[in-house]
């Protein structure tokens, strides 16, 4: 199998929000729920969160440390929280629409191939989606 170029599950997330950000299709702020392995496991880091977070203009608003915290972006209403709490949703908002959002995001292949890798991402997202406990959630 060739190498092939990815894009980390952490940063499909964060692009997510910033998307929606920037474009004004939420009513609240959005949350982003991040594994720490999803950054680095021992001495592997496997996506460069500071770098993206900075060149995306993201400034970090308080003093939590790590990055996990509160980023104000320029020219948004609402902010990006970025969390570790699993369970919740990758990428948690209420859209303008008044409904609510929740995504699970998952790493990818950014060219084509011959094999399709996106049914079995499908089917993780879908039955992840399907065992939130609605009940217990809010947006």
């Amino acid at each position: 199998m060739e190498n092939q170029e990815k894009m980390p599950e952490a940063e499909v997330s964060l692009r997510l929000a910033l998307f929606l950000l920037r474009n004004k299709l939420v009513s609240t702020d959005v949350s982003v729920a991040l594994d720490g392995a999803q950054i680095k496991t021992g001495n592997t880091i496997h996506f460069h969160i500071y770098e993206f977070l900075q060149r995306n203009n993201c400034e970090k608003v308080g003093s939590s440390q790590g990055w996990q915290g509160l980023y104000k972006i320029a020219s948004t209403d609402h902010a990006l929280i970025i969390h570790s709490n699993p369970g919740k949703g990758d990428v948690v908002s209420t859209l303008i629409t008044g409904h609510g959002l929740r995504v699970e995001c998952k790493k990818g292949p950014l060219t084509r191939s011959k094999s399709s890798q996106e049914y079995p991402l499908l089917r993780e997202a879908l039955g992840q989606l399907l065992t939130i406990n609605l009940e217990s959630q809010k947006f």
